[in-house]
């Protein structure tokens, strides 16, 4: 069987033990299930377009979920010598950062964007009556199309065009 790796699909959990002994990997930090009294792991998993597991890599239980994406991209780069994918992931690995170290590497994306924390402008290019394409009375779409420049440790990284 051949597998399509030109998708890939990653998100982030938590697993937590009913434990409040740390360690070197297991340790306290958000709890998506709300278990502040037990330490835990985050484990950041990547499946292809069939849903089958690429590669997975567990991270110390204190670890940001933005802070996943870039060693797990490394270790697919490095490991598969993928050299072109398009990352689907939802609005917890969205940050500046992430979007242009992918767009440095080649990569493409489909994130998730919080529209309320978003600025006037694009609030008014992404929810505006203009542009849409009408697909029946209860769907309808359109593309927004934005320049976005992004500041990493206070020098531009680089320009980016979302779509």
């Amino acid at each position: 069987m051949t597998r399509n790796l030109g998708v890939a699909f990653y998100d982030v959990t938590t697993y937590y033990f009913e434990s409040v002994r740390a360690d070197e990997l297991k340790k306290f930090g958000y709890s998506k299930d709300n278990k502040v009294n037990q330490v835990q792991v985050v484990m950041g998993l990547l499946i292809d377009d069939e849903g089958i597991p690429i590669s997975y890599e567990l991270f110390p239980g204190n670890t940001n979920d933005f802070k996943t994406l870039v060693p797990v991209m490394e270790y697919l780069r490095e490991t598969y010598g993928i050299k072109k994918i398009i990352i689907t992931a939802d609005r917890g690995l969205n940050s500046k950062q992430n979007l242009a170290y992918l767009r440095s590497k080649g990569f493409d994306y489909v994130m998730a964007y919080k529209i309320r924390s978003a600025s006037k402008a694009i609030k008014n290019l992404v929810l505006g009556d203009e542009g849409y394409t009408v697909e029946s009375p209860q769907f309808k779409w359109k593309v927004c199309n934005f320049q976005n420049s992004v500041k990493i440790n206070g020098e531009k990284s680089c320009s980016m065009t979302i779509w």
